[in-house]
């Protein structure tokens, strides 16, 4: 994964010429710029289509190219500014395209696990279900979107991945770190991952399939094409198994369908619909050792449309979008009496972003409202629905306001920006979060960047509201607080790129599920005070086809670590989330192209896990036992080869080692497991 900084959030396109149009004011500075705005609170892009048209003049038709293009040509950034590629300042990941068709991966989830920078606790692999974090925060501390749309889920985090993309549609996945409230909004407590996918029609046909062990089989189909200014896309997957173990079955359904239409060079639309369905067993999911006949069955759908609009020097973004969730949990599958939990979630608002230009650099002015509301039989106050089923519900309303200005002075750049964030479950409070950054760059391969930012997040309504055997939850707990510091060294050349990073979040009043004995009977939700995380990132990749062409132009070897440690004073606390964090990460992939039509990918991953499970019941106390997390390492492989121009074999080897390890208590993760797959493209 292409590590890179960024000043502030937004997909960002290298502009080589201005032509006298809209963001001429930067001609003055005698610098390739690179245009990007962040739309609302969220990510979005910002390119004009002039800048598209030089895009798809330069468009080659292998994924290779199409990489090294996106890498060169397109970056993001941590504002709500465009900042220059080689001037951002928040360290972002990118997963270009060409990783994610190398990947030993099925899923959004599965590929995610490759990046040092991210914490991902799988419960069932392939996407069944995953708690996402990124620099020891936890899975309900960072925002999850789509095109720029926030797809978080306001019921809770166990469910913000359950979003309908394919793989097929990815092009590319964009990973900021650390606090990033003024760019993603109040869910970006500690990050945020933005899902880019295709916008033109070069590929009319991709189909694949994929199966492996326990029947677990996988049936994916695009199709995109072009009508005049339009060009449109469709995918559609559905994927399934009868486990490892005993209930981890599962089948889940994606379609995704989108359109692009270019109104004129400076203006268009983006429509998005989407729908994912899940239905699987969850054994020992959410009450690990016990529940082991747990069964979850969701269902989310989204729809979105985003426009793009340039004036002279204004550009405006304006976002509206909708998605709901269907959630029905059972403790029992095959006693749905003893638990039976029905959740309904509509998320919607919209967003605007106004740009503008001038020779001072630019400015920009964004608005959101975001609603929340929840039915259910399990969370919220009691209602007044005739509803059966749905008795209890709660709604929230968050609105937020943010400025921003960056400018360019010779070799540093800067960009300052203040947020002020109110949410009507906070009794009329308002939260004010300034973000700053700097970067400075001697030359064209070395730069140097420091920023900070602040965060804020308000509870789930699983926080609030859930209770059961095992849990309860607080309705008077207090927003999380964090305020987030790091400085970066960056070095890239044509063969190599590498970065240093260091970091430190100080959270205050943060939310877990915790006991204050092993003999409590339940874990309660409640802010456990300040916990406060320190860190080192540090990676590189060599180009070593660069180096010695024998080995292949795209042949590489890619090696990211992340070390961290969390300060808390626990007191004896036992947590359920919060305190288990990874305390170390160490990835390392090798991409072996030799020649065209094979490509052998092998990834190793590395990981210690600080804090405690559940590991049995002493029989004469009753209490709760408690063990450390093992560390463990993985080695994956994948194999592709063309059969021909249009079809392609692929073997994919997980867990080569056949290691036992496991994420969440005693739910142990597959051993060694081979699928084997066939691709289908045409038109590329």
């Amino acid at each position: 994964m292409e590590q890179k900084s960024s000043s502030k959030q937004s997909v960002v396109v290298r502009f080589r010429r201005f032509s006298g149009k809209s963001f001429s004011a930067f001609r003055s500075m005698h610098r390739v710029i690179n245009i990007g705005v962040l739309a609302g609170i969220t990510l979005t892009t910002l390119a004009t289509h002039e800048a598209e048209a030089q895009q798809r003049k330069t468009h080659h038709a292998s994924k290779q190219d199409n990489d090294e293009t996106e890498l060169q040509e397109v970056t993001v950034t941590a504002s709500k500014v465009a900042t220059p590629l080689n001037q951002v300042a928040r360290q972002v990941t990118v997963i270009s395209q060409r990783e994610i068709l190398s990947a030993p991966i099925r899923s959004l989830q599965d590929l995610l696990v490759y990046s040092a920078g991210v914490d991902v606790q799988q419960r069932g692999g392939h996407g069944v279900q995953a708690d996402i974090s990124i620099r020891g925060g936890s899975f309900d501390q960072n925002a999850i979107l789509l095109n720029g749309v926030n797809l978080s889920n306001a019921q809770t985090g166990h469910l913000s991945y359950d979003i309908p993309v394919n793989l097929s549609d990815i092009e590319r996945i964009e990973i900021i770190h650390g606090a990033s409230g003024i760019i993603y909004g109040s869910s970006a407590f500690s990050g945020g991952i933005n899902i880019i996918t295709k916008k033109e029609a070069h590929e009319k046909l991709y189909a694949q399939i994929v199966y492996g062990p326990h029947k677990t089989y996988m049936v994916e189909g695009r199709t995109s094409f072009a009508s005049g200014k339009t060009s449109n896309s469709i995918s559609i997957s559905h994927k399934g198994s009868d486990g490892y173990v005993n209930n981890t079955d599962y089948k889940i359904l994606n379609i995704l369908a989108q359109s692009n239409i270019n109104l004129d060079s400076l203006s268009k639309i983006q429509v998005q619909l989407g729908l994912n369905t899940k239905d699987y067993g969850a054994n020992t999911f959410y009450a690990s050792p016990r529940g082991p006949q747990q069964h979850d069955k969701t269902d989310n759908a989204m729809a979105s449309v985003r426009g793009e609009f340039t004036s002279g020097n204004f550009h405006l973004t304006p976002i509206i979008y909708w998605n709901r969730t269907h959630d029905e949990y059972m403790w029992d599958r095959t006693k749905p009496e003893l638990l039976h939990n029905f959740h309904k979630t509509d998320n919607y608002g919209t967003n605007l972003a106004l740009a503008y230009t001038s020779s001072l650099g630019i400015t920009s002015l964004g608005v959101e409202l975001r609603q929340e509301n929840i039915r259910s039989n399990r969370l919220g106050e009691e209602s007044t629905s005739s509803s059966s089923l749905y008795n209890k519900s709660a709604s929230r309303l968050n609105t937020s306001v943010s400025l921003e200005h960056s400018v360019i002075l010779g070799k540093l750049s800067a960009s300052a920006g203040l947020m002020a964030n109110h949410n009507t479950q906070r009794s009329g409070k308002y939260e004010f979060l300034p973000s700053l950054s700097l970067t400075y760059r001697p030359d064209t391969h070395w730069s140097l960047s420091a920023s900070y930012s602040q965060g804020v997040r308000i509870p789930t309504y699983i926080d609030l509201y859930y209770k059961s055997r095992n849990q309860d939850g607080n309705k008077e707990l207090a927003a999380e607080h964090s305020r987030s510091l790091e400085t970066s060294l960056k070095y890239r050349s044509r063969a190599l790129a590498l970065y240093a990073t260091g970091f430190a979040l100080w959270g205050s009043n943060i939310i877990d599920w915790a006991k204050t004995s092993a003999t409590d009977a339940k874990y309660k939700s409640m802010n456990i005070g300040t916990l406060n995380t320190y860190g080192v990132e540090a990676g590189l990749k060599v180009k070593l086809g660069q180096l010695l062409p024998v080995l292949g132009e795209y042949t590489s070897l890619q090696v990211d670590y992340t070390h961290m440690k969390q300060i808390h004073d626990s007191d004896g606390l036992i947590s359920m989330y919060a305190l288990r964090y990874l305390r170390d990460k160490l990835t390392a992939k090798l991409d072996f192209n030799p020649w065209e039509k094979l490509h052998t990918s092998c990834s190793l991953r590395y990981q210690k896990r600080m804090g405690e499970y559940e590991s049995g019941q002493d029989a004469t106390t009753k209490a709760i036992l408690y063990s450390p997390y093992p560390a463990y390492l993985t080695l994956d492989a994948r194999v592709d080869y063309k059969l021909t121009k249009q079809i392609e074999l692929s073997l994919m080897l997980n867990n080569i080692t056949d290691t036992k390890y496991f994420d969440f208590a005693a739910l142990h993760q597959p051993g060694f497991q081979t699928h084997f797959g066939l691709t289908y493209r045409l038109g590329r």
